[in-house]
């Protein structure tokens, strides 16, 4: 209800993320909970930096709680 996403939209980007080894999921009775492989995003990320011209600035966007909060704001 937060993201405004319906479930089974999200379970496809989950899914998609967890194939690509970026999340974790263990089960915990019926509910499924997933963690970020900070490892894996870690090395993501330098990979992606190898693909980008360093001369470029690039805004900084909002990620996590920040981006949630931003996008609330931007509803009102």
């Amino acid at each position: 209800d937060i993201l405004g996403l319906s479930q089974p939209l999200v379970s496809w980007h989950l899914r998609k993320l967890r194939r690509a080894g970026l999340i974790r999921t263990h089960r915990h009775g019926r509910q499924v909970h997933c963690s970020l492989d900070k490892a894996r995003y870690h090395d993501c990320l330098r990979r992606l930096e190898t693909l980008v011209d360093p001369s470029i600035q690039l805004e900084l966007l909002p990620i996590g709680e920040e981006l949630i909060e931003a996008e609330a704001m931007a509803d009102d």
